[in-house]
């Protein structure tokens, strides 16, 4: 399973509509369905930094930068925006843990947050996680 798939599966499994595409275009808007608020965006490019063990196996790591985030007004007060701001860190933690119990991830290898207020041309406001982990990768490591 690929890591946006492991993502977007953990963010459905937590009613979280689900974002994937580069953050300089990104509107948080899909063309396919309704915008789904509070949104689980997973910015691209995603990096990724491997080894190749003699044993036979790959051991990738993939940098991800994942927005918890819901709509705010510009007009709002700090203790209105800090409203929205709570649960996405509650979300954003709950997401690790999640991460770092399902089937297709080893480890999670690190993670920092970041509240933000008011990106995107839709007033989002919540968190941004940057988070490291090390996917479960039995691909071959043969010549």
């Amino acid at each position: 399973m690929y890591i946006s798939d492991i993502i977007k599966e953990i963010a459905e499994a937590n009613n979280l509509g689900f974002y994937h595409g580069p953050k300089d275009y990104q509107n948080v808007q899909d063309q396919k369905t309704d915008v789904v608020f509070p949104v689980c965006y997973l910015s691209m490019p995603v990096r990724a930094k491997g080894t190749k063990t003699k044993q036979g196996f790959s051991e990738p790591e993939f940098n991800l930068e994942i927005l918890f985030a819901d709509k705010t007004q510009f007009e709002w007060d700090t203790d209105q925006i800090m409203d929205v701001i709570r649960p996405m860190d509650d979300i954003s933690h709950k997401f690790v843990n999640q991460l770092l119990h399902h089937e297709g991830i080893k480890d999670v290898l690190a993670y920092d947050t970041l509240e933000v207020i008011n990106i995107f041309d839709v007033n989002l406001s919540g968190i941004i996680m940057n988070v490291t982990v090390k996917p479960v990768d039995l691909r071959a490591n043969c010549p």
